[in-house]
């Protein structure tokens, strides 16, 4: 069931990966799982502008109480204090906050606060820090490197200026690449 709810919040947060720079997006949702009842959810606005898990809270509308709170990186230790307000139960998180000097407080404070606090590690919430936390970790920006082979082992167009041996779906998933990245090289 935790593992249904953090894939969820993960697919929540996916579009906005390379939007939130420079902290990674977050998906939230607020359930009772026993229920299978989605009561909010959100993510971490443009430029990180608002929290996912504050605006999840604020879109449940005070249907909150008893609930569990779901996030894909565990919050700062300065939202379980709006997060008991509100009543939640429990909190499961996909990640730990990256930054070696976070990591783990936020749900401790939230145990400090008689909040059931879990890490559910969820391999996919992984590729929505990964970039941040390599920024944190080794001082240096995560990179992917996308070259477009054909099926004959050859690079490029066949034609200069030609098409790409590629099709529609590896075009998408290219141009999502794109997009979340911070930056692009080409030539």
């Amino acid at each position: 069931s935790d593992l249904r709810w953090l894939g969820a919040a993960t697919r929540l947060a996916l579009p906005a990966l390379g939007t939130t720079g420079p902290i990674p997006p977050v998906g939230a949702i607020v359930a009772d799982p026993a229920a299978t009842q989605l009561v909010g959810h959100a993510v971490t606005q443009h430029r990180g502008a608002g929290q996912a898990e504050l605006l999840a809270l604020a879109e449940a509308d005070g249907v909150t109480a008893g609930r569990t709170l779901y996030l894909t990186m565990e919050p700062p230790a300065a939202s379980a204090a709006p997060i008991a307000e509100a009543g939640i139960f429990r909190v499961v998180v996909a990640e730990l906050d990256p930054d070696p000097t976070l990591a783990g407080a936020g749900l401790k404070a939230l145990a400090g606060r008689n909040i059931e606090a879990a890490h559910v590690p969820y391999a996919p919430a992984h590729a929505l820090v990964e970039g941040y936390a390599m920024r944190l970790t080794k001082g240096r920006p995560f990179v992917s490197l996308k070259i477009t082979v054909s099926v004959d082992g050859m690079v490029g167009a066949a034609q200069p200026g030609g098409p790409l041996p590629i099709g529609v779906e590896e075009a998408r998933f290219i141009d999502r690449e794109r997009a979340a990245s911070d930056a692009v090289l080409w030539g």
